[in-house]
């Protein structure tokens, strides 16, 4: 009972302050992660590391495409995740968001991945077919955040993930509780549902307009962003989960680079 005690308390574990959460993955893209700071009883950045050192002994993986990196990347933590599952009867393996940002230097344009690890445990993978890391296709938002980010959300999107939530719990009851047919809302009729949704809510936001900030800008935007996460905590009843030392990098033509959080800083005390 010890061992099961100890396992879960591992599993159990959320990322904290100076917890390392964005990595350079290769030269032009990069790996930042929300949720579990523990996945398979090792902390994502023992995981990421030891990835990298494989790819290194990969002939021509650096010209391999950003899908095949990602799809890549996601056999290589169900392989993790199954492995210790297995060997593990009682341990859970929780929610984890690996988000992959690239630069595409010949396009000059910015391409994002989320991967979201599915909950699971070795029940899991009884069932036939089963994967605890399904393969994500490329996200269409300029802006792709998960954690605590639901300030930073309803300031960029206003009412627009609302909306999306609220539309797929009408179809989700009127699939159990009227015996609606829910086979004939494919992903695409799905899509013009939420299209059609958004275009009611005002347009004010004008978030084209995100695709046109200067790289400057962006840095800002990011700073304020979580600048707002923390000293919004200050006013709610959760102990505050968001703050510790902010990191922050870009990737254009020059490659990866951090702007702020890498370095050793002098105790504000001191």
């Amino acid at each position: 009972m010890h061992d099961f005690h100890s396992q879960r308390q591992i599993q159990d574990s959320y990322t904290r302050d100076f917890e390392e959460k964005i990595f350079e993955y290769d030269s032009f893209t990069a790996i930042t992660t929300a949720g579990n700071a523990v996945l398979n009883g090792q902390r994502i950045t023992q995981l990421v590391s030891r990835k990298k050192a494989r790819n290194a002994g990969i002939a021509g993986f650096e010209y391999w495409t950003i899908e095949k990196k990602v799809t890549d990347f996601c056999l290589f933590l169900e392989e993790e995740i199954k492995a210790f599952v297995e060997a593990n009867e009682y341990s859970i393996v929780g929610r984890t968001v690996f988000i992959f940002t690239h630069f595409d230097r010949q396009r000059s344009d910015s391409i994002i991945f989320k991967i979201e690890t599915v909950e699971c445990s070795s029940e899991t993978y009884k069932v036939p077919g089963i994967t605890a890391v399904p393969i994500p296709v490329r996200e269409s938002a300029k802006i792709v955040c998960d954690g605590q980010n639901r300030i930073s959300n309803g300031i960029i999107y206003g009412g627009i993930e609302t909306v999306i939530k609220s539309v797929n719990k009408t179809i989700g009851l009127l699939i159990t509780d009227y015996g609606f047919d829910g086979s004939v809302l494919d992903d695409s009729a799905k899509g013009k549902i939420f299209r059609d949704c958004v275009e009611l809510i005002d347009e004010d936001i004008q978030l084209k307009k995100l695709s046109e900030l200067s790289l400057q800008q962006a840095v800002d935007l990011a700073a304020l962003l979580m600048r707002i996460e923390i000293d919004f905590q200050k006013y709610t009843a959760n102990i505050p989960t968001v703050g510790g030392l902010v990191k922050i990098a870009t990737i254009n033509n020059g490659g990866f680079r951090f702007v702020t959080g890498h370095r050793i800083i002098r105790p504000a005390w001191m």
